[in-house]
């Protein structure tokens, strides 16, 4: 059987051949070589300007930019909702590669992305970060990346709440999409929660500390992390147990807006507390 840490190394290989050979087909003006390229990763903090709001942006590619030298193809990772841009450059010591940016830069691409308004090291403000509070950080990111290459056009991967945000920004500038990649697209279509159904859940869950598709739930299925209390338990052990059961980790259960919106950040912490120092 397939160890996990292989099985992930495996999938973000794959990810960046197919990328690369659907992505950059015969239509794309810049080609990417099919094996891995040779040398070490570079790379580099950027700082965009959204009127008065600092938005953090972090690139790698394989060797520093040096003068004269190809184009190469770039491509931007765009973060969701609960996450912050950290979530596509992981490090996990002693078990393998679990760095997107590092694996897209090996074959060959140019790779950036940024954390959003109200999160990572990006500005704070009292705005919820919402999709178009996102196009409107990706205009001035996309300006840096042209200065800083010389290229108009590139390449997005949006996961989550990020593929809207990626997808959005394409039908405000088409003239700055080469490819788009959309993973875990967030749906909005026919059957979506409305602002009414959030607000109503929401409540439920400020007066119930949980949320109603948690209700009815087996209480050990809603943390694998509570699987090994699994069994007889006596004395106070068995009521700690119980307590944890009951008394779910409001923070694992709710988004960072949702959490903003329930009063559990605000200001200052509306970013960094819910999805900065929370890393994977």
């Amino acid at each position: 059987m397939m160890s996990s840490d292989h099985s992930r190394r495996s999938m973000i290989k794959g990810i960046g051949i197919a990328t690369a050979a659907g992505v950059f087909g015969a239509a794309s003006a810049q080609a990417v070589p099919a094996v891995p390229v040779e040398g070490e990763i570079w790379s580099n903090e950027y700082w965009a300007k959204k009127d008065d709001i600092p938005l953090w942006m972090f690139r790698k590619r394989i060797g520093a930019p040096k003068p004269g030298e190809p184009a190469r193809p770039v491509v931007f990772f765009v973060h969701g909702s609960s996450v912050t841009s950290r979530v596509f450059d992981l490090t996990v010591p002693g078990k393998g590669e679990y760095s997107l940016l590092n694996t897209f830069a090996r074959y060959g691409f140019d790779c950036w992305t940024m954390d959003h308004e109200n999160y990572g090291k990006s500005g704070r403000t009292s705005g919820n970060a919402d999709i178009a509070s996102g196009v409107e950080d990706l205009k001035a990111a996309v300006e840096v990346i042209a200065r800083e290459t010389g290229q108009g056009r590139y390449h997005f991967v949006g996961e989550s709440s990020g593929a809207l945000r990626a997808g959005a920004f394409a039908m405000a500038a088409p003239e700055r999409i080469d490819r788009l990649v959309f993973a875990a697209f967030t749906y909005k279509g026919e059957g979506s929660p409305t602002l009414a159904k959030r607000a109503e859940q929401l409540a439920y869950y400020r007066s119930h500390n949980m949320r109603k598709r948690d209700r009815d739930m087996d209480p050990l299925d809603r943390d694998p992390r509570q699987a090994r209390h699994v069994g007889p338990r006596r004395g106070r052990a068995a009521g700690r147990c119980r307590d944890a059961v009951r008394r779910p980790d409001p923070d694992r259960h709710l988004s960072r807006h949702d959490r903003q919106f329930a009063g559990g950040a605000s200001g200052e912490g509306a970013g960094a507390g819910a999805a900065g120092p929370r890393r994977i």
